[in-house]
């Protein structure tokens, strides 16, 4: 083979690898990688709470988290840490003459660990699958006309003390721009099932 083949030979293949190399990280560009980071603001309905039920009415879980690749290239995909905020209340009211309205509410403070799936297919799409470990701070109060619920005793009998709580979720994010997108998450613990807006950066 002629020098000057082999020279074309080489200038091709460097060609190739450095077009595979650029499509590579463009493509990597739309998934989460190392350094990605994203905030998400959702609402989610139900949940693993004690008062809840027939004639409990509650707010959705309005939640704000944010969530940075820090491990990538395990396996398909790319391990995330993050944290989240949220908020939830639910009320009772009940009586005739006697009326009573109790009003539980929930501040939720967590730490999010979630593993995010590589499809080669569709550099737009996230799915992800992790968990969280939360602490709930749980506040109680009631207002009735009945004499015998202004003891402070049935509010502690009626109300219970912050806990930490373990959740579990599944879900998809799907962007539709470079910045901007939508995601939905299904799991077990602060909610069941969560929808919102996504902003990566």
């Amino acid at each position: 083979m002629k020098m000057t083949n082999r020279i074309y030979i080489l200038i091709c293949l460097i060609l190739l690898f450095s077009s595979l190399t650029i499509m590579n990280k463009q493509a990597k560009a739309q998934l989460m990688d190392e350094g990605v980071s994203m905030i998400n603001l959702g609402a989610g309905f139900g949940g693993l709470y004690k008062y809840s039920g027939l004639g409990y009415v509650s707010t959705p879980t309005i939640s704000l988290s944010y969530e940075m690749g820090v491990f990538p290239d395990i396996g398909p995909g790319t391990i995330s840490i993050g944290g989240l905020i949220a908020y939830k209340s639910t009320d009772y009211d009940w009586g005739g003459l006697m009326y009573y309205r109790q009003h539980w509410s929930y501040l939720i403070i967590g730490g999010r660990g979630a593993y995010h799936y590589d499809f080669s297919w569709d550099k737009k799409f996230d799915p992800y699958a992790g968990f969280m470990m939360a602490y709930y701070i749980t506040s109680y109060s009631i207002d009735s006309n009945d004499p015998l619920k202004s003891d402070p005793s049935w509010l502690l009998d009626s109300g219970y003390s912050n806990y930490i709580g373990m959740s579990f979720y599944v879900g998809g994010r799907y962007f539709f721009s470079d910045v901007f997108g939508a995601f939905v998450e299904a799991g077990y613990g602060y909610s069941f099932l969560t929808g919102g807006l996504s902003v990566k950066f």
